[in-house]
């Protein structure tokens, strides 16, 4: 952080170290609880996502893990976008006046679960990068070596009014388990330790519904497999967003900045967007150049926590080469059902635009529309004006779409948060999750084939 002597010319710290030579420490700042070794388990031997169960006194606390696979032993894995978890780890948006202003934001009365109340009755578990200090300054470090409140798998997110992060994502496993598909599960660390390497082996790589912190390892790796000919299911929105970075080699703990632009719950100094631990910039990693729409076809544009829509079919969903993806499904109006916020479309929303770099050829199969709690993101317009709400702007909508990439990569992307809880819906037995089913499946036969080709 910068020092008393800036000379105001020099915005990157890494052109003149000397002039960042501050330290800010902060009352509410917790790295590392520094707990001791009570008990130790063998984890099981099989890849997959599992939880310590503690109890006393009637209350329940879970402390979840991940078994990697040693080696890959299916043709599915699981991403499980554990940056993103961290991120929000502890966080504390829903008090005072910043949860009035959000109350004013959702349909649903703020509803806390056990997970915040915990947080008011112990402070000292830290916050999140969502968060502010005591002194106003942004949280810019989140660190897993603490407890972690709401990593849990039945936590209630007060925001959308259901599951969110850690616990929606098991939507999306349970999808692939109601479907008869084996997987294995991976990590963020892993994926940014090992990169493509990890990846290569899989026919079908499926995200979580919010993978919004990726490194820059991450990110090569993803876009890398995909131009390798891998399939992509990108099973959320708003992802691959924020630049990222671990703090020490054992991936305990990650730096976010904020920048100033971007939808963003602080601001960084304009001084103190470089990453302190790589010298690079930080923010939005659009702002360097990686938007998400060229490797997934959309992009975060849009966000509500009103009443969440289904998706129209669009005309291009009935041509034959994607008409594929709707057999089994009456119809034009698809999820309009979900256990968050009631569909399929909303929460943080991305949609299609060639402007950003979406691919020419990119197969928009559904679009939604929505109500006057949803809007569009401040990156997604360059000024503020009135009826920009989602009743009078087509720009606030959710986008599913197919891409095909040169080299046979293809990408499924959902274009929401909401997805993941529209998949349980009825056991798992309905539109979306058959959607989703078709799309695995038809990846597996074509990533299948292509290898039968390429050893013939």
């Amino acid at each position: 952080m910068l020092g008393p002597h800036w000379d105001r010319q020099t915005l990157r710290w890494t052109d003149d170290p000397g002039q960042w030579n501050a330290v800010h420490l902060h009352e509410d700042d917790l790295y590392d609880a520094g707990w001791e070794t009570d008990f130790s388990i063998e984890a099981p031997a099989d890849s997959g996502i599992y939880a310590v169960k503690l109890e006393q006194d009637g209350d329940a606390f879970f402390v979840p893990f991940y078994v990697r696979p040693t080696t890959p032993s299916t043709r599915v894995l699981f991403v499980a976008p554990t940056n993103t978890y961290l991120a929000y780890a502890n966080e504390h948006l829903w008090e005072g006046e910043r949860g009035e202003t959000h109350q004013r934001l959702k349909a649903d009365p703020i509803r806390l679960d056990t997970a915040e109340e915990l947080l008011q009755d112990e402070p000292r578990l830290g916050r999140s990068l969502y968060d502010r200090h005591a002194d106003g300054s942004g949280v810019m470090h989140a660190s897993r070596l603490r407890p972690l409140t709401n990593l849990q798998p039945n936590h209630w997110n007060w925001l959308s009014s259901g599951p969110r992060h850690f616990s929606a994502d098991f939507f999306i496993t349970g999808w692939l388990e109601k479907a008869g598909v084996r997987f294995d599960v991976t990590t963020e660390q892993d994926l940014d330790e090992r990169g493509l390497e990890l990846l290569k082996h899989y026919d079908v790589v499926v995200s979580g519904s919010h993978p919004e912190y990726p490194t820059e390892a991450i990110l090569d790796a993803i876009e890398g497999y995909i131009h390798a000919g891998g399939r992509f299911m990108y099973m959320g929105a708003n992802g691959f967003f924020w630049v990222t970075d671990f703090l020490d080699g054992g991936r305990d703990a990650i730096e976010v900045r904020r920048g100033y632009a971007a939808q963003r719950n602080w601001t960084s100094h304009p001084a103190e967007v470089h990453q302190a631990t790589t010298g690079k910039q930080g923010a939005a990693w659009r702002h360097r150049g990686r938007d998400q729409n060229p490797v997934f076809g959309i992009g975060m544009a849009a966000a509500g926590w009103g009443r969440a829509s289904g998706y129209q079919r669009t005309e291009a969903s009935y041509a034959p080469e994607a008409s594929w993806a709707f057999e089994g499904i009456e119809g034009e109006l698809i999820g309009a059902h979900g256990y968050l916020l009631g569909g399929a479309a909303g929460d943080e929303m991305d949609h299609a635009d060639p402007a950003r770099g979406t691919p020419d050829g990119t197969i928009v199969l559904m679009s939604s529309r929505h109500e006057d709690l949803f809007f569009p993101t401040l990156d997604a317009v360059t000024e503020v004006g009135p009826g920009q709400a989602g009743p009078t702007n087509p720009a606030v909508r959710a986008d599913c779409v197919l891409v095909r990439h040169e080299g046979g990569g293809e990408v499924f992307s959902t274009g929401s948060i909401c997805w993941a809880g529209s998949l349980g819906t009825n056991d798992y037995d309905n539109d979306v999750a058959r959607l989703s089913t078709n799309v695995l499946r038809r990846f597996l036969e074509n990533r299948g084939s292509e290898q039968r080709s390429a050893k013939e």
